[in-house]
């Protein structure tokens, strides 16, 4: 698809809610590294049916998986996870609804739109301008077509045109030709600094001395940090690292047939050639390739009649066949990990440390913002001393999905439009995931329009919330006219 086009594409749809959404659905397919022991169902496993368009269970557990990520570790109960389970069919079968019906009504991408989204991804580009050898490569590592990957792409990119439909039906008429005739003039540019806590608040800041006073004198808040996180960050699960052969039952494959076939490559396999015997008869697409890997896993993450197999096998020792919801399969487990817990004492540096820093982060950032609260000048004398620099995204269009050089920052967008010649420095810290982010006012130069006003994001936000109501009494119909047929076997946790 991307040979010759050297173009790149202004998005011509200044709208939040459209940047969000399109972000987590293209962010689910593409930025989330594909995992392998997540999809031994294959692409035709069977997880939901929308008027008859399957579901399959690599697409849910991709998905499962980003959630729990989002979680950052939380462990939940089987309750939890039944319910985190049906929420994420849920969306799935959403998802598939609004595709279709965007078909329905003559909604299409075209190449060209692809191409130009794809070449804007920071993940595809080299020295700021779109790799093809990239681009390629990243294919590669995720074992998927240029085809299969830009049509998933693709219909991730009908949500965020269906989503703009909405947004501008909950917009009255005037005010949105207004809105767009601005819009479509409107640049920015902004200066930034942006540092990872690490270069804020260093390791070397926090001697020994300080620890071990610190686990003297701070004895209840060591030992309530352990208690909160026990579960989460001293606990090591049990975890095994397998390979499988999946051998798919299906339309074209009955039960038994699927079945006998295993048994006879179970009978020319072991441990020596496992990775060659997958590679030949494996039906799982995800890890095929790869000689059936599927890495390391704890319990939670399979199906429940594999993971007891794997984790009940010998080391070395090729399973007999294991029947799951997706076909056959053979385990062959190459390491274990076995459970380990930290005990209080044994964490206590640990935690020391954290809490010491997390302390001196607090107080970092609370003198940054008494700097900035001065003014431009006591703020440049701050920064010299600390050796940062004020960066500059260049000018770009405030219908561009991502700022250059800071990507998806939204907190610093809503911060830079405050911001102007009488007030040009951004009186507070923003910090996330990790970073903090200072930013100042960059003039955009002649001939160009400045960024909205706050008024107008207030406007867009108000508009966005109008929007999704519409949006969700359009799905609550499109359920009811459906033909959806669930697995059961999919909420299932035990």
């Amino acid at each position: 698809m991307f040979e010759g086009i050297t173009k790149k594409r202004k998005n011509r749809a200044f709208n939040y809610g459209g940047w969000a959404l399109l972000i987590f659905v293209c962010g689910m397919f593409v930025f989330t590294s594909y995992s392998p022991d997540m999809s031994f169902g294959g692409t035709g496993t069977f997880v939901a049916r929308v008027n008859g368009e399957t579901i399959t269970y690599s697409e849910f557990s991709r998905m499962y998986e980003r959630v729990q990520e989002g979680r950052e570790g939380q462990k939940l109960t089987s309750e939890q996870q039944e319910k985190l389970r049906k929420d994420v069919v849920n969306n799935l079968v959403n998802r598939t609804l609004i595709i279709q019906d965007a078909k329905k009504q003559g909604i299409v991408v075209s190449p060209k739109e692809l191409a130009d989204f794809l070449m804007q991804i920071p993940q595809f580009q080299e020295n700021g301008k779109f790799s093809l050898l990239k681009y390629k490569q990243f294919l590669k590592s995720q074992g998927m077509t240029e085809a299969r990957f830009e049509d998933k792409v693709a219909e991730d990119f009908l949500l965020q045109k269906m989503n703009n439909l909405y947004m501008r039906s909950a917009r009255e008429d005037q005010f949105i030709k207004k809105q767009d005739d601005l819009v479509s003039q409107l640049k920015m540019n902004v200066q930034f600094i942006a540092k990872p806590y690490a270069d804020v608040v260093t390791d070397k800041e926090i001697t020994p001395a300080e620890v071990s006073e610190f686990i003297k004198t701070q004895g209840d808040k060591i030992s309530s940090y352990y208690k909160e996180k026990k579960d989460t960050e001293f606990t090591q699960t049990a975890q095994v690292k397998a390979q499988h052969i999946l051998i798919r039952v299906g339309p074209q494959t009955t039960e038994a047939q699927a079945l006998e076939k295993i048994k006879k490559i179970a009978s020319e396999t072991n441990a020596a050639n496992f990775t060659a015997k997958a590679k030949q008869y494996s039906e799982d697409p995800g890890s095929k390739t790869s000689g059936g890997e599927l890495g390391f896993f704890s319990r939670g993450r399979m199906a429940p009649e594999f993971e007891d197999a794997a984790f009940n096998a010998k080391v070395g020792q090729v399973t007999a066949p294991v029947k799951t919801a997706f076909g056959y399969h053979l385990i062959l487990v190459s390491q274990k990990v076995d459970a380990k817990v930290e005990t209080l004492d044994e964490a206590k540096p640990t935690i020391a440390r954290k809490l010491l820093k997390d302390q001196k982060m607090a107080n970092a950032v609370k003198d940054i913002k008494l700097v900035l609260e001065q003014g431009p000048e006591a703020t440049q004398k701050m920064l010299a001393q600390k050796g940062w620099t004020w960066e500059e995204t260049g000018v770009f269009s405030v219908n561009d999905i991502m700022i250059p050089k800071l990507g998806e920052n939204e907190q610093v967008l809503q911060a830079a439009v405050t911001l102007n010649e009488k007030n040009p420095i951004y009186k507070d810290v923003i910090e996330q995931k990790g970073n903090i982010f200072l930013v100042k006012y960059k003039p955009v130069g002649e001939g160009a329009k400045a960024a909205p006003n706050q008024m107008d994001m207030f406007k867009q936000l108000l508009e966005r919330q109008k929007s999704e109501e519409m949006l969700q009494s359009w799905l609550t119909n499109l359920r009811k006219e459906a033909s959806i047929k669930i697995n059961p076997q999919i909420y299932s946790t035990n």
